[in-house]
């Protein structure tokens, strides 16, 4: 089973990189990109869709940075506050157990 979604996993990405191949090779013609100030240049389509992509992920990955940075600190002190009670727990496992009596001082349970 796991070889059969290795094969499809390859499969898959060999079918995906086929496709922008052709793509690529379809967007060859030069496009004329006009910047600031009046300057301008001719390139490949392709390279002006990938800049496009490019960019796009760049700016996507600096926009979720802070609450990634905010869900792994949270995680973190997930991690630290659970250590620290699973810490307290087998310390007061390890101490005996009180409890209060309604006619007297509290008195230790168990045999």
């Amino acid at each position: 089973m796991k070889l059969l979604l290795q094969a499809l996993k390859w499969l898959l990405t060999g079918a995906m990189f086929l496709l922008l191949f052709a793509f690529s090779l379809n967007n060859q013609s030069p496009v004329q990109v006009n910047f600031i100030f009046g300057f301008s240049h001719s390139v490949p389509l392709i390279m002006v869709v990938l800049a496009a992509l490019g960019i796009g992920i760049a700016l996507g990955v600096m926009g979720m940075m802070p609450y990634w940075i905010r869900w792994r600190r949270r995680i973190a002190e997930k991690s630290v506050s659970q250590q620290d009670s699973k810490a307290a727990g087998e310390k007061a496992a390890s101490a005996p157990a009180y409890r209060e009596s309604s006619n007297g001082p509290a008195t230790e349970y168990g045999p």
